[in-house]
């Protein structure tokens, strides 16, 4: 059986954690995002001011679902096959150094251009 790790190890620099949880933020704020602005119009900055409650309960409950098999010292298996092939640990951490680089960008962009990239 696994020794099950402290909490501080979790969240520690070198952890699990810290770039699992960046990384599925940004792939979440990246997608909600754009897609939000091409219906929308409005840069990522004035959805935010317009639904605050609700972008920071959702990254709330995506912190919670990152950190729940994590505390419970659980392993996440994907059944045999295209699931366990494409959605792997190496994938996740390449797509989300991806999406914090977009979702970087995406704001720097909006910033400099002072209003939505689309």
């Amino acid at each position: 059986q696994k020794k099950k790790p402290k909490k501080s190890e979790i969240m520690a620099f070198s952890g699990p954690a810290p770039e699992a949880l960046n990384g599925r933020l940004c792939m979440l704020g990246l997608l909600a995002g754009i897609t939000a602005e091409l219906a929308t119009g409005k840069s990522v900055p004035e959805q935010f001011s317009q639904e605050p409650t609700l972008v920071v309960a959702t990254a709330l409950i995506f912190a919670a679902a990152t950190f729940a098999p994590l505390i419970s010292n659980v392993d996440v298996v994907a059944p045999a096959g295209f699931v366990r092939d494409t959605f792997t640990q190496k994938a996740e951490t390449a797509n989300g150094r991806a999406a914090m680089v977009g979702f970087g960008s995406l704001l720097l962009i909006e910033a400099v251009k002072g209003s939505a990239l689309f």
